[in-house]
């Protein structure tokens, strides 16, 4: 209600029936006190209704959150999985790659192995294949014997045992290898 709809009503009243100056100033202090309860619950309810989109927009925040971390930990899960089966096969690979070297391979054969490296590049299985004078670095090579050389320059790959395989930024085996010292 408006101050002027107020009055108006006041003035009314006054005149049907007559009210003392005493009794409208009651009445007007009934309605200041009916508008300051009001006001207050308004400024209450404002303050709460603040407080709640606040609480929803941390628990949206957290949800969120809890998605994102949830979908980096079964992406995560299926790459260790992934790295386990293609650690144990890694033997395998080496088998391969020696009886290549021996000279003992069949067409067939080949065509296994093509496959079972097809298979490890289409999952994200990358070689680690240092040839010799490469730069040694701890982070792709495990020195397995130090090669006294003086026409070599040193902390550079000599020979390479095995081959590494990683996946991303894991690794699944570091390359075997020796290092000129």
């Amino acid at each position: 209600m408006e101050k002027e709809e107020f009055v108006e009503d006041m003035q009314q009243v006054h005149e049907k029936k007559k009210l003392s100056y005493k009794e409208m100033e009651k009445a007007l202090k009934e309605y200041k006190e009916s508008l300051e309860l009001a006001t207050q619950t308004i400024k209450n309810q404002i303050t709460e209704n603040k407080e709640n989109y606040d609480k929803y927009l941390r628990a949206l925040a957290d949800y969120q959150n809890l998605q994102r971390n949830t979908a980096i930990t079964i992406s995560k899960s299926k790459d260790t999985g992934k790295i386990a089966v293609f650690k144990d096969l890694l033997p395998i690979l080496d088998d391969f790659e020696k009886a290549k070297e021996a000279g003992e391979v069949t067409d067939g054969i080949e065509l296994i192995y093509n496959k079972l490296l097809s298979i490890l590049s289409s999952n994200g299985i990358e070689e680690i294949n240092p040839q010799k004078g490469d730069k040694f670095d701890d982070n792709l090579h495990e020195a397995i014997m130090a090669v006294p050389s003086e026409d070599e320059e040193k902390g550079t790959i000599y020979f390479t045992q095995f081959k590494g395989y990683k996946m991303g930024d894991n690794i699944i085996r570091y390359a075997k290898v020796g290092v000129n010292v």
